[in-house]
Parts: C-alpha cells; sequence; structure tokens
C-alpha cells in the first residue's frame, strides 16, 4: 500500500563527508520525541550519532528506532556467515539497551526495513543516509521539513504501524533466540550426518551391480543408547531459544494476520 503526502517547508540537502541531516541532530536536545528509522547503525565503540540520541533520552525525550540486521539472511552458504550475524545482532542488543538510553529508547528490528527517516516533533529528514556515523562518509542525499501534517503523519501512523510489523529487540530477548537458531542450522546439518554415519554402512554385491549404495548397519550399529543421550544433550542447549519462539508465536497467533519476521520465526 501506498501512502501520498502532501509536504511543504521543505527543501533538499546533498553532502559527502558530513551528515546531511544535522540540522535534526540540532533539533534532539529540545525534542520531546525522537523517531530513527534505519537499515543500519553504527556499532563502532564511540558513534557521535548514538552518543546524540543517548544525551537527549537522559534529558527526557522519549524516542524510538527500528533498524534492520545487516548480516541476516534467512539461509548462509557457510556456518562463518551465520556467526558474523549472531555477533551483529549482539552488537545491536548491546548498542540499543534501553538501559544505557534511561529507558527512555524502544528498539525493534524488522527484516524488510529500508527506510531510513530521522525525525523529531519539529523536523524530520527522509533520504538515503542511515543513522550511522559510517554513512557521513558517502555521498548522500534527502529532504529536510518541518511540515506540521507530515510531523504528525509520521509520528502518529507511519512509525506506529512499521512498529506493528517489527520485533522488540528485547521482548523475550527475541535477538538471542535467533542467533541461537542460526546455530542450530549447521549443527543440524552435522548432527545428521553423524547419525547417518552411525546407522549406515555401505554396501556392493552382486544384487546391487557391484553398485555402492548405503543400507543400514544392523550389527555393531552406532545407534546407541548413550549416543541418543548425547544428541539430546547436545540439542537441549537450543531449547530456550525454541520456547522463546513459541511465546512470540502463540501471542500473534490470534492476530488476523502475523508480521512477517513472526511467520519466519514460525518457519
Amino acid at each position: 500500500m501506498i501512502k501520498n503526502v502532501s509536504v511543504e517547508n521543505c527543501h533538499a540537502v546533498f553532502g559527502e563527508k558530513e551528515c546531511t541531516y544535522q540540522s535534526v541532530l540540532d533539533d534532539f536536545p529540545k525534542a520531546k520525541f525522537i523517531g530513527i528509522m534505519t537499515f543500519n547503525i553504527s556499532t563502532k565503540e564511540q558513534s557521535h550519532l548514538l552518543k546524540a540520541l543517548k544525551n537527549a533520552c537522559l534529558n527526557g525525550t522519549d524516542a524510538i528506532i527500528i533498524t534492520n540486521i545487516p548480516k541476516r539472511f534467512l539461509s548462509y552458504f557457510k556456518p562463518y556467515h551465520a556467526k558474523i550475524a549472531k555477533e551483529m545482532i549482539n552488537k545491536y542488543k548491546e548498542k540499543l539497551n534501553p538501559e544505557n538510553y534511561g529507558m527512555r529508547l524502544s528498539p525493534y528490528f524488522t527484516f524488510s526495513n529500508h527506510a531510513k527517516v530521522i525525525m523529531t516533533d519539529n523536523i524530520v529528514y527522509w533520504g538515503s543516509g542511515n543513522f550511522s556515523d559510517e554513512s557521513s562518509r558517502n555521498i548522500e542525499c534527502g529532504t529536510i521539513s518541518t511540515d506540521r501534517n507530515l510531523i504528525k503523519y509520521l509520528k502518529g501512523s507511519f512509525f506506529p504501524e512499521v512498529k506493528a510489523k517489527s520485533v522488540s529487540y528485547y521482548k523475550y530477548n527475541i535477538a538471542v533466540a535467533i542467533a541461537n537458531m542460526e546455530d542450530l542450522i549447521p549443527a543440524c546439518k552435522d548432527a545428521r550426518n553423524t547419525l547417518f554415519e552411525a546407522a549406515f554402512e555401505s554396501w556392493a554385491d552382486y544384487d546391487t551391480n557391484f553398485e555402492e549404495i548405503w543400507v543400514y548397519r544392523r550389527y555393531e550399529n552406532g545407534v546407541t543408547n548413550k549416543f541418543l543421550k548425547g544428541f539430546m544433550e547436545f540439542f537441549s542447549q537450543f531449547e530456550d531459544a525454541l520456547s522463546v519462539i513459541d511465546d512470540v508465536i502463540d501471542e500473534y497467533c490470534e492476530f488476523d494476520e502475523m508480521p512477517r519476521p513472526v511467520k519466519l520465526l514460525q518457519e
């Protein structure tokens, strides 16, 4: 669905090696509300942007930030990529912990977000720039506006609509659950191979025309009670992640339509 909004009192901004939405940042100290929609954030130790957001929140400003999770995909070609995604989720959780923002920051993520909107209750930027210090190194462009109707729409409709399709970083500790599940995928593949090698053996004779096939190992089978007990102990470490996902799905099961991130978890 496309929403058309007429906008007044706006101007275009273009920049390289500087923050194109600096005028919005300058308004952070006197804002009552800050809304940020970004594909990514900076994970470096000292982030100028996150510091500005933190200072505003500690001074009494309520804020919401909605991000995507870079490097996170539905499937991975190698376990290494899943490991990188897990590390990124943990970094985002660390950087966006509401406790560091006086519990005035509400962080959410949605896998479908690619929008960049940075606003207060007085001024708004939308364009190509992410809420990331690294973005200032790029050639970026966008639009700055003080249009009251636009700000009212973004704060009262657009952000709530995207939030409804998003998941909290901290509710149910869901980001950690996703990271654990990503670890489970390659682990399942390894476990399957281990089980197969324990239960089957190669065989070739006249009946198979001496072509090698795999048959169930009737004697000296490796699938012993000890073997299965080890399997159960290994997979038990993922029970918490599965429990978290069950809780999320149960909460949304009565909705007419589940948010897409929840559907992905269900799958």
